[in-house]
This record gives C-alpha cells, structure tokens and sequence, in this order.
C-alpha cells in the first residue's frame, strides 16, 4: 500500500516537473520571437533611411 502512494507521488512530483518545463519553454520561446521581431523592426526602419540617405545624395 505504501509502495502505491510513493509510486503516485513520484509521478506526480514528475508531472508538476514536465508542466514547469513547459511553461518556462513557452516564456523563452516568446522572448525570442519578440527579439527576433525587434531586429526585423531595426532592420526595416535602417534600410529605409539608407533609402532616404541615397536619394537625398542624388
């Protein structure tokens, strides 16, 4: 009988384990989709005032 509760604690210790996984692997993955996002933002905004830099030099 013991065996059968220490059994179900284990797993259920592991369960709480993979769900805290999970959710701390969702926060990363939305950091860097958000950074990822800032440096396409950057890139844009840099490459149109080089546009605008070469047609005010012509």
């Amino acid at each position: 009988m013991k065996l059968k509760y220490k059994i179900l604690g284990l797993l259920l210790i592991l369960s709480a384990f993979f769900v805290t996984n999970t959710v701390n692997a969702n926060e990363t993955n939305t950091k860097i989709k958000n950074a990822f996002r800032i440096l396409d933002l950057t890139k844009e905004k840099l490459e149109k005032e080089n546009d605008t830099k070469i047609k005010l030099s012509n």
